[in-house]
């Protein structure tokens, strides 16, 4: 249960950061995909959230849990996955799941981990403090954001500011507005049940 509740952590800190009036040097359109999607958290939105995510990471992401949810059926252990695939049952089912459900999916049960996350993000302070594009034809955006919050979870003291210094990244789609990809904890996750069922790093998906 406290692995889970530091992979919360993570995500709070990643996505509760979308919560105040971002500065003027972050581009409009950029901050009012950043506000909706916040908000959309907060109201337990999650197929709205997806449609604010890269489509091509939220693809790659399905493709992956799939391998994985094979290798787990074949082991018999697919109990084990129950925790991020909420009401899927097997592999066939996760194949059937449209990209933008999965990841809703796996979101939702993420959540669900603490009962108090929904208060702790309602604390979050965020000042954005600009933003960087990265390669040709600035594929990539990077917007660096200054967040406070009070954790009341048991590792912390209740009541605690925390102050973080974060990036968050977003790629161009082909119809050249900016999406967020996903970031370093649902990765971290990934990986994780990867190494458990034998699958390597790196793995062609298309």
């Amino acid at each position: 249960m406290r692995q889970c509740l530091g992979l919360v952590v993570l995500f709070v800190a990643t996505i509760g950061a979308f919560g105040a009036q971002a500065e003027p040097a972050v581009d409009e359109a950029v901050r009012e995909t950043l506000e909706t999607y916040i908000a959309a958290m907060r109201d337990g939105e999650y197929e709205k959230m997806a449609g604010l995510m890269h489509p091509e990471d939220l693809k790659q992401f399905k493709k992956l849990y799939l391998l994985i949810a094979i290798e787990a059926e074949e082991a018999d252990a697919f109990d084990e996955l129950r925790f991020f695939l909420g009401g899927i049952r097997s592999a066939k089912d996760l194949e059937a799941t449209t990209p933008e459900k999965f990841f809703a999916t796996f979101m939702s049960a993420l959540i669900q981990v603490a009962p108090d996350l929904g208060a702790i993000l309602k604390t979050a302070k965020v000042t954005l403090l600009g933003q960087v594009t990265e390669g040709g034809d600035d594929e990539l955006l990077h917007v660096v954001h200054r967040m406070e919050m009070e954790m009341e979870m048991e590792m912390e003291v209740e009541g605690e500011p925390i102050s973080t210094l974060d990036v968050t990244s977003m790629r161009k789609t082909a119809e050249g507005d900016y999406r967020l990809i996903l970031d370093e904890m649902a990765w971290g996750v990934t990986r994780s049940l990867q190494k458990r069922f034998g699958i390597k790093e790196g793995i062609e998906l298309d």
